[in-house]
């Protein structure tokens, strides 16, 4: 079995597809309070299986 290499375009394709990440020209408050024109929130992935699997796929493949 080949050695799967790490797609860096495929996973921030993922990370944004999936609303794991986001960029906003004007700041948004985060939870915390503080403002920030970028965002993670990985919780979405955690309650779905497939898009779990597939993230931990990417990180396999990275590592």
């Amino acid at each position: 079995m080949g050695e799967a290499k790490f797609d860096e375009k495929k996973f921030i394709e993922f990370l944004v597809g999936n609303r794991c990440i986001g960029f906003f020209e004007e700041p948004i408050k985060l939870s915390s309070g503080q403002e920030s024109s970028w965002y993670v929130n990985l919780r979405e992935l955690q309650s779905n299986f497939f898009k779990l699997e597939k993230f931990t796929d990417f990180i396999k493949d990275f590592l």
